[in-house]
């Protein structure tokens, strides 16, 4: 009998023991992944911040949103003049076309870098059949009345236009984008560090509760990284605003009516899409669910209070 009791207690200890080493195994290779991925993802997130504004030439020309297009002389005289204002060296901003609605940059001026700003191709329409031609709806044309709507929407004037490369500047001269590329970097690395610093201090649990832990932390992180990107945004893009409203009367009463005309744009869509257009836009015409910017009705009260306070 004592010999069938001491097969089972050996049988019991190589378990242990050997579990024992696999979960060691299992933990030291836990760890090690994590590390690989984490440089990885900080790699690839720093990289995917700073390349466009490194290289803003090839991220352009690799868009698809892109539009070999010659740029015309006005636009350039605009851009011109509200460098010169902003003390900016025009010859190092490009000007180029892009097909969506709203205007885009990407670039900086450390180490004599240059920088790209993307207009809206709808800048040069002209006349109402050029907007039937240019949107489809379901790929099919939408209705004249509908176009000539649009039409007084998307055609911009100069003064919106200077407002226009006004904001896209301030984001450039003040290279916003190392901000965010600081914000997601530091976040990444503090909630790395805290997963496993909180699990460290929990030995007592087992490995399968101190990754619980650590994924926690982490999602904990991804959490305050999705909110506090979105308000660093809007942030920023309140301050373009201003920075751009105080070049001059022309500027600010440019924003204003800009904004409006986008307020009225989105009301239209929201019609043309029936009842998927409640779930895009309010019914004064802001963006729902926008991450990257602040409601457009805000932005016009702000623009609105910076023209009452100076002009």
């Amino acid at each position: 009998m004592w010999k069938i009791y001491l097969l089972f207690k050996s049988i019991q200890f190589f378990i242990i023991f050997y579990y024992s080493k696999m979960i060691s195994r299992l933990e030291k290779e836990y760890i090690r992944g994590c590390r690989i991925i984490a440089r990885m993802g900080f790699v690839t997130l720093f990289g995917a911040q700073t390349l466009p504004h490194l290289f803003p030439n090839r991220f352009f020309h690799s868009s698809k949103s892109f539009i070999q297009e010659e740029v015309k002389d006005k636009h350039s005289s605009l851009l011109q003049e509200t460098c010169q204002k902003m003390g900016i060296d025009s010859e190092r901003v490009k000007l180029r076309y892009v097909s969506g609605f709203s205007t885009v940059s990407a670039g900086c001026f450390y180490f004599y870098g240059n920088a790209i700003i993307g207009l809206s191709r709808t800048c040069n329409i002209s006349n109402e059949s050029e907007v039937q031609k240019l949107i489809l709806f379901n790929n099919r044309p939408i209705d004249s009345k509908i176009c000539a709507d649009l039409f007084k929407t998307i055609s911009l004037e100069d003064q919106e236009l200077k407002f226009l490369l006004g904001h896209e500047l301030a984001h450039i001269k003040n290279q916003h984008f190392s901000a965010f590329v600081l914000h997601s970097s530091g976040l990444l690395y503090t909630f790395y560090k805290l997963g496993f610093f909180f699990s460290s201090c929990l030995k007592n649990l087992s490995f399968f509760h101190r990754v619980f832990i650590n994924l926690l932390v982490w999602s904990l992180g991804v959490f305050i990284y999705k909110t506090t990107h979105k308000y660093l945004s809007y942030y920023f893009e309140f301050e373009a605003d201003k920075i751009s409203s105080h070049l001059g009367k022309e500027y600010c009463d440019g924003g204003i009516s800009y904004s409006k005309k986008r307020l009225q744009m989105n009301l239209i869509l929201r019609k043309l899409n029936g009842l998927e257009g409640d779930k895009l836009y309010t019914d004064i015409g802001d963006t729902i669910h926008d991450i990257t910017h602040p409601k457009r009705s805000e932005r016009l009260k702000k623009m609105e209070i910076i023209r009452d306070e100076l002009y």
